[in-house]
């Protein structure tokens, strides 16, 4: 017996990249406008930026990082500790209080 057994017998999702791309288009536009306000208010231009720090799980998916490529075409994507990342900043942060 194993962890999964009780998915066995259970409906299987197929899907297609294409597919799941056309469904996180209106999510990732906002996050695409959202990195557009952060660059107007630090009034600084895409091609300024050298180093993306990738974090989180979402940046494992191709269509994340291919548009974060595309509007920072200048910048090193960085990848190190991108799942691990955001709880060493809050165990940083928590650091602070104590």
């Amino acid at each position: 017996m194993t962890i999964l057994d009780f998915l066995s017998g259970k409906p299987q999702i197929q899907s297609t990249e294409e597919s799941f791309n056309i469904s996180v288009e209106s999510d990732l536009s906002k996050v695409k406008n959202s990195i557009k306000e952060c660059l107007q208010q630090a009034q600084i231009k895409a091609e300024k930026i050298d180093l993306i720090i990738l974090t989180g799980g979402s940046t494992e998916i191709p269509i994340v990082k291919n548009e974060l490529c595309q509007i920072f075409p200048n910048a090193e994507i960085s990848a190190k500790n991108k799942l691990t990342s955001v709880g060493l900043g809050l165990a940083y942060d928590g650091y602070h209080y104590f």
